[in-house]
């Protein structure tokens, strides 16, 4: 009996992976019955489901680990070209602007770089006296890479001298832009106004509007000295009543009122009296402050009025050339008339004194 039921279930074994669960049934009470044949009747048995074959599983491909990622590290990717090699740091380029707001800063090396060349004072008055034109004779230029845009120039003058001297500042623009190497002349005649000790200083952007590679090399000084010159001026007599044919002492007076000297140039005053002519005069040397009376006398053989001209006639340089001439009249009378009558001095300047004596002690003995 074992041996059938031994039988019978490795029969069933094999059949189990041909057939249904229902086929199995079939099977199985069918075997019981043939074998009921040579033995008794066995119960039926239904067997449990057989566990169907173990197979050997293909192990599971496991999936590849990402790699590891910097947090600055980006993923590529897949298929694209790994480089491996170590990226060169590029080399930084110099910036030739800066922006910052509203302003533009250039590198150093391309700024302007304005001086003033040379300065001097020219040589058609190099010994110059007070009162008269000079000329300052310069120029300006661009010794840097970068452009200048409309430079300004400014030529102030200070003067070591009689107290209240002052000469006015100059100033000028150049309307044009000067490049790496052009230079500009800058020429100006002004009037020294008194002697002294003059320093003509040129600046080159004195207000520092335009950005240069150097700051402080922007000015250049002039020193030269200015002369006291003579000024010449007359007075004469005005005003009085003689008598007819009675003698009269007519006076001039010269009087330099300059500090300069007069110098070995020619000097002479022309002295007209109505009724007599003119006569010229011979004047010496006259230095600073200095005087010298000439004087004629006639008398008149007619009454009226006669009058008189003093004027002075140098042949070189003085301060004011418009103060030489002098005029005045007499009036001759007859001998019943008044003698009396207005007496005055008068001088080429316009002033007028009361007799000889103020105008001596008020002019002509004063330092000017």
């Amino acid at each position: 009996m074992k041996q059938l039921m031994s039988t019978v279930l490795v029969l069933t074994i094999i059949v189990i992976p041909a057939t249904s669960w229902a086929e199995r049934s079939t099977i199985t009470r069918e075997t019981v019955v043939d074998s009921s044949k040579t033995s008794q009747i066995v119960p039926q048995v239904t067997p449990s489901p057989p566990t169907p074959p173990r197979l050997n599983p293909q192990p599971k491909p496991s999936s590849p680990r990402p790699p590891s990622l910097s947090p600055q590290t980006k993923p590529r990717p897949a298929g694209s070209i790994v480089d491996q090699s170590t990226p060169s740091r590029p080399t930084p380029q110099p910036n030739p602007l800066i922006f910052q707001g509203e302003a533009v800063i250039q590198p150093m090396n391309l700024l302007p770089d304005l001086q003033v060349e040379h300065i001097f004072l020219s040589s058609t008055n190099a010994n110059p006296k007070e009162g008269q034109e000079v000329t300052i004779i310069s120029a300006i230029k661009n010794h840097g890479l970068g452009a200048a845009v409309n430079p300004e120039v400014t030529l102030a003058t200070t003067v070591q001298g009689p107290t209240g001297v002052m000469v006015p500042a100059f100033p000028f623009t150049y309307n044009e832009t000067l490049t790496e190497g052009q230079q500009r002349p800058f020429i100006k005649k002004f009037i020294v106004p008194k002697w002294g000790s003059y320093t003509s200083t040129l600046t080159v952007d004195p207000a520092n509007k335009i950005g240069e590679v150097h700051e402080i090399n922007n000015d250049k000084s002039v020193s030269f000295s200015v002369d006291p010159a003579p000024d010449l001026t007359v007075c004469i007599d005005n005003g009085k009543r003689p008598p007819v044919f009675a003698k009269r002492e007519i006076k001039a007076v010269v009087k330099n009122i300059g500090q300069g000297s007069t110098g070995t140039a020619d000097l002479k005053l022309y002295f007209y009296v109505e009724g007599h002519g003119a006569q010229y005069y011979d004047i010496p040397m006259l230095s600073g402050n200095a005087a010298h009376t000439i004087t004629r006398n006639h008398k008149w053989p007619t009454s009226g009025t006669k009058t008189i001209t003093a004027r002075v006639i140098y042949d070189g340089y003085e301060f004011n050339g418009l103060n030489n001439e002098a005029n005045g009249s007499y009036f001759v009378r007859l001998p019943h008339h008044d003698k009396y009558g207005i007496y005055t001095i008068n001088c080429s300047t316009g002033a007028t004194f009361n007799s000889w004596q103020t105008c001596w002690d008020q002019y002509i003995n004063v330092s000017h």
